[in-house]
């Protein structure tokens, strides 16, 4: 049996696009931070001495060297490419629960996504059998009578087999002191019917999530490139790009993942086997009633037929009466949670970094 639930959440997709001539990168703010951002400082001196500022261009502290040319800068910038045509970034990325804030240095999150899509299986019902159409054949032993009261001593036998129910003349011994009767054999015939209890499907659950965060302005001092502060825990150290849809990484930045951009753009295959039954299984509980009198009257004593010993009431027995009790079940088998989801693919967002 196969449970369609699609649950309904989504998850947000930042991502912006480069506009206008020469490459210019547009970043939206999402209420991290401001857009801008705060300016980087490379160090700090003693009163009055100048602080090289590592995203502005300039060579603030006059040693000739502006940016990440400035040894000031190396400890938390680096030099890195600017993003191709279609990308958008340098960004640092986080990637597991809970999204942080964008940092100060970072403001601006132009992306948010989903990861690690937990495959969790359907939750399926249980499975039963009806035994309805089973019918039990109940095949009654021998009543044994016996001259001492511990069923010891002289035995003689009367068959019960073709009893059907109802009183029937019969002799049982010649007054005897104890009666025994074994347990009935049971033989069940036919099949169950199974059916399945209503299932569910829970929905669809991400185990992480990502967000990747870059700034509006970037320093110089690298020649061709940029200027970037470096990722700080806990977002990941190497910087990346990032492009809506599946790509493949542009160098140098070569190591690819894709994210999710909707929580519910999912393959969702997920279900239940069928139930079924196993062979029937019947069962038949008898006790014998034996009577003093031909028409199932007079004195008695009831007999189980479970091989215990039971005294006899120290008559003749002339009549008895068999009450038949048949069940039938069968063990259900089967309705294991079948299939898997996985990710869609139609709605992802490519993110590359550096090595």
């Amino acid at each position: 049996m196969v449970i369609s639930t699609r649950p309904k959440a989504s998850a947000l997709i930042l991502l912006t696009a480069l506009l206008g001539a020469g490459c210019s990168q547009e970043i939206r703010d999402f209420g991290a931070a401001g857009a801008g951002g705060a300016g980087g400082a490379g160090g700090s001196g003693g009163s009055g001495e100048l602080v090289e500022d590592c995203l502005n261009g300039d060579d603030d502290d006059q040693d000739g060297k502006r940016d990440c040319d400035d040894e000031d800068c190396s400890p938390d910038f680096e030099c890195v490419a600017p993003a191709p045509e279609g990308w958008i970034g340098p960004a640092a990325l986080y990637k597991g629960p809970d999204a942080p804030a964008c940092p100060a240095e970072l403001p601006d999150a132009i992306y948010e996504g989903l990861a690690d899509l937990v495959d969790e299986p359907a939750q399926c019902g249980a499975c039963s059998c009806d035994p309805t159409g089973i019918n039990v054949n109940c095949s009654l032993s021998q009543i044994e009578s016996y001259s001492q009261a511990d069923c010891t001593g002289s035995k003689n036998t009367t068959g019960q087999n073709n009893f059907l129910g109802g009183c029937v003349s019969k002799s049982v011994g010649n007054l005897p002191k104890s009666f025994r009767a074994q347990p009935p054999q049971a033989n069940a015939l036919g099949a169950c019917m199974p059916s399945q209890a209503e299932g569910s499907l829970p929905p669809p659950t991400w185990a992480s999530t990502a967000r990747a965060c870059s700034r509006t302005e970037l320093g110089k001092g690298c020649g061709s490139n940029l200027c970037a502060p470096r990722g700080k825990p806990p977002f990941e150290a190497a910087l990346c790009i990032v492009r809506q849809g599946d790509h493949e990484c542009p160098a140098p930045y070569l190591t690819r993942q894709t994210f999710s951009d909707d929580a519910n753009d999912v393959v969702d295959m997920r279900g239940c086997g069928p139930c079924q039954c196993k062979p029937p299984q019947g069962t038949c509980s008898v006790v014998t009633t034996l009577y003093s009198s031909l028409a199932c009257g007079g004195m008695s004593v009831d007999l189980p037929n479970d091989s215990s010993c039971v005294p006899s009431g120290g008559f003749e027995v002339e009549s008895l009466m068999p009450e038949i009790i048949k069940d039938a079940s069968c063990d259900p088998m089967g309705g294991a949670p079948t299939g898997s989801i996985t990710p869609g693919g139609s709605a992802v967002t490519t993110v590359c970094c550096m090595p």
